[in-house]
């Protein structure tokens, strides 16, 4: 430093320039900002203030409903408020009908157009699904979700005649309602499952659930809802396998049965369905037929390290499908092992995916899984705690999310003794493992509820007690 004035002392150009500039090296580059000139003009002070506190405002306003916006999904991006609709409108004997009106009310559908010159096919085509519809005055529906619901059952009706402006938006409605209803559906599941977390969450219980996978199957295969199976395949129609089941009798093979068949006896049975199938038409059936799989369980059921089960071991249940399709060397055959889904009206290629329902003896329902299919074989495995010695009977149910006649049964019987003290310190362990897992997963049900459902912060906290 002391040299550095000694400089600017002794030398005149760095003297000049200190004074000038406070740097005896001269001027430096700086960044210089140019404004229009009415922005010194005092007539326009006034307008530029208010335009610079409506930016604040509007700044302010549009945070706000940002944020309001995203506090309407949950993480996964699912709706709150079809969340509400969906937990107040379903129940345990909600029926299969009624669930196109339930999800109809979805906000997805709020913005589907209304045009006049639609009123009359609408009214109409109302009036024939009104009997599938719950009680309710069609004045408290919304008329965009009126209309989604029409065309929603005119759509599994299999309905065309209709005005070009609605077939347009059936089909809009249809790819909404593919979008729309697996949320539903996990929603339906995680509730579910929290019932054994607080035990004064609703359930929808079993009934509920195989209701919702039965209108999973109808929409992936565009069936009525108590159309038969094998309408599955092209060319046949409802009065043909009515009148087979009436002609035939116990000689009418159930749909799985039939997938079983080697291919000169499916032929044979599909021409007395039908007896003016050409044969071409009948091979394109039986070839279709080899790329629906067939499922088969397996179970078994174990306490880690240990022989017998006793009161309060954590019992194991492994459960493994396998799936089983006619191995045909070509594309289809491909997707077909790799999990994706066959379907006559749906031509995107969705993944084959599978429900597990796992029961007690008297068919209530314990958990139910959702799982994706990409291989042959899938494989997952429950938990259980037996609190008495007895004998135990359960039950697993394999059902596909996405084909209709598929659904295969599987007992599962054993029996727990009478617990010994050796096992006390070895349960201990496992029980506290269990409670910090219980926690965490208790955590993420009470805020999805009391954010969401509406239940009462106290009612949610009588849960732990009782845990």
């Amino acid at each position: 430093m002391i040299v550095k004035a000694y400089e600017i002392l002794t030398d005149p150009q760095k003297k000049e320039n200190f004074e000038k500039y406070g740097d005896p090296d001269g001027p430096k580059s700086r960044l210089s900002y140019v404004l229009p000139e009415f922005f010194f003009n005092q007539k326009f002070h006034y307008p530029i203030l208010f335009g610079f506190l409506f930016f604040i405002f509007g700044l302010a306003i549009y945070t706000v409903l940002y944020l309001k916006g995203n506090d309407e999904y949950d993480e996964h991006g699912n709706s709150r408020t079809n969340q509400s609709v969906y937990y107040y409108n379903l129940n345990e004997n909600v029926q299969l009908k009624h669930i196109p009106f339930i999800i109809g009310l979805s906000i997805e559908f709020n913005n589907i157009t209304l045009r006049n010159h639609e009123e009359g096919d609408l009214n109409s085509l109302w009036t024939m699904c009104k009997s599938y519809i719950p009680k309710i005055k069609s004045e408290q529906i919304p008329l965009a979700n009126k209309k989604a619901i029409t065309l929603i059952y005119a759509w599994f009706s299999r309905i065309e005649t209709m005005s070009e402006s609605l077939k347009r938006d059936s089909i809009l409605i249809t790819n909404l309602l593919l979008e729309v209803f697996p949320k539903m559906y996990n929603f339906a599941n995680t509730v579910n499952n929290a019932k054994r977390i607080n035990k004064r969450v609703k359930t929808f219980g079993y009934n509920c659930m195989k209701s919702l996978l039965e209108f999973s199957q109808c929409v992936h295969q565009r069936l009525w809802f108590d159309y038969s199976p094998y309408l599955q395949f092209p060319y046949l129609q409802d009065s043909d396998i009515s009148n087979a089941n009436k002609k035939m009798r116990k000689d009418f093979i159930p749909f799985n049965h039939f997938l079983r068949l080697d291919e000169k006896e499916k032929d044979i049975f599909l021409s007395k369905i039908k007896g003016d199938l050409s044969s071409e038409n009948r091979k394109e059936i039986v070839d279709i037929s080899n790329l629906i799989p067939i499922y088969e369980i397996q179970t078994e059921h174990y306490v880690a390290g240990l022989e017998d089960i006793l009161i309060n071991d954590v019992l194991t249940i492994n459960i493994t499908i396998s799936r089983k399709i006619n191995l045909l060397e070509n594309e289809d055959s491909v997707k077909a092992k790799l999990g994706f889904l066959h379907s006559n009206y749906l031509n995107s290629d969705f993944s084959e995916q599978i429900v597990i329902f796992f029961k007690d003896s008297d068919g209530k329902l314990l958990e139910d899984r959702k799982i994706d299919i990409n291989d042959w074989r899938c494989t997952t495995s429950f938990s259980f705690i037996p609190r008495e010695a007895n004998s135990y009977h359960f039950q697993v149910e394999v059902c596909s999310f996405n084909y209709k006649g598929l659904d295969t049964v599987k007992d599962i019987n054993f029996t727990v003794y009478k617990s010994s003290s050796k096992r006390s310190e070895h349960f201990k362990k496992i029980e506290e493992i269990d409670k910090k897992e219980d926690y965490n997963e208790q955590s993420n049900v009470q805020k999805m509820l009391q954010n969401i459902v509406g239940v009462e912060e106290e009612e949610l906290s009588s849960g732990e007690e009782n845990n």
